[in-house]
């Protein structure tokens, strides 16, 4: 479970910054300003804490509302040809 407890920062702004990191290829710097456009002022090296701290904690609650792979793929099937088999067309021209 995620515990926020002893947060200075709002749980939403930690959050969205982490969101930001793993979602799009954004440096913490990046995300420093883009917070910073918004009237929060954090660090980068404090982003940082946030996903070493928070990232393992929540792909671990993501990846028990994942589906299986594989559950419900259907097989194919093919028709393989070697290179010296040629279609049989019948003599009469009759398909």
């Amino acid at each position: 479970m995620l515990s926020f407890k002893r947060m200075r920062f709002p749980i939403d702004g930690v959050v969205v910054c982490i969101r930001w990191y793993v979602a799009y290829p954004l440096s913490y710097r990046h995300i420093e300003e883009l917070m910073e456009e918004r009237g929060v002022s954090v660090d980068h090296s404090t982003i940082n804490r946030w996903a070493i701290r928070f990232l393992p904690l929540i792909e671990t609650q993501s990846r028990k509302h994942k589906r299986r792979v594989g559950a419900n793929w259907r097989s194919i099937s093919t028709v393989q040809s070697t290179r010296n088999e040629r279609p049989s067309i019948p003599a009469d021209g009759t398909s």
